[in-house]
């Protein structure tokens, strides 16, 4: 039984630590470099309202990955906010060839609030908000292209 436990624990270190990379690349591209020079992460400028077509098993990735990096980002030693992780799951995205869109928005309320979300298939998958909170500001399609993909 204890060997069990072991095993799981070990799994969530790995996990926590495969993420961690991510999760500190975005940290510090978002420190160093305004956004506008990050495109090559994030793709280019797309239209608003067209979604992303995934096949399911990529849908399924996307969306365990989106989890993992915000599961993850909860257990760093520093606050990771929305750009940071929506960051870091493109890199992960892009790296497993993965189509997504990475999302800006604002809220005007006292003070004026921005944040970012990646969605994939439609669906968000890390950066979740009520549609009626934030207006989208900027929307950027990203993919690799393989095999006439």
């Amino acid at each position: 039984m204890s060997e069990i436990k072991i095993h799981k624990k070990l799994r969530r270190f790995l996990r926590l630590l495969i993420f961690f990379w991510p999760l500190l690349l975005a940290k510090l591209l978002v420190r160093i470099f305004p956004l506008k020079r990050l495109q090559w992460i994030i793709g280019r400028p797309a239209k608003a309202g067209s979604k992303v077509n995934q096949n399911s098993r990529k849908q399924q990735m996307a969306e365990k990955t989106g989890i993992r990096i915000y599961r993850s980002a909860q257990k760093m030693p520093w606050r990771s906010v929305c750009l940071d992780q929506a960051l870091a799951l493109a890199i992960v995205l892009r790296l497993v060839n993965i189509r997504f869109r990475f999302h800006l928005g604002v809220k005007k309320s006292d003070k004026l609030k921005a944040h970012a979300w990646v969605t994939s298939g439609g669906r968000i998958i890390i950066g979740w908000h009520p549609d009626d909170e934030y207006t989208e500001v900027g929307v950027f399609e990203a993919w690799r292209r393989r095999n006439g993909e």
